[in-house]
């Protein structure tokens, strides 16, 4: 739901929703539930037009990818399985190329700043 407001700004649910139906099966409702909670994180944001909400990105697509990467990282760091790793990698197999490659750069700022002397 977030790559659909950040490559469209700013979206209505219905329109969400209509994205994503594209690509998967996927409620109406489950749009609006998801977007909601979104919001409540802080991640999104609306503003009611008329009768609908229309929602926009509060944070850009490079800050969640770092902070995801970052807690992927640190729980590396706590000693994850190999399942677990295994399952990481299934749900990064369903990203784009672009978010792939911001992936391995910030995976590897990671390990220089790591690797840095201090």
């Amino acid at each position: 739901m977030l790559n659909q407001l950040w490559e469209h700004r700013e979206l209505d649910a219905k329109q969400v929703h209509e994205y994503l139906s594209r690509e998967r099966d996927i409620a109406l409702s489950t749009v609006q539930t998801t977007i909601e909670r979104l919001c409540k994180k802080g991640l999104v944001d609306r503003t009611k037009v008329s009768h609908a909400f229309r929602y926009r990105p509060v944070v850009e697509r490079e800050t969640v990818l770092q902070r995801f990467v970052g807690a992927m990282v640190d729980q590396l760091g706590q000693g994850w399985t190999r399942p677990s790793l295994s399952n990481f990698l299934d749900m990064a197999e369903h990203m784009d190329d672009s978010a792939l490659e911001q992936l391995e750069q910030l995976i590897q700022r990671r390990k220089a700043a790591r690797d840095k002397p201090e």
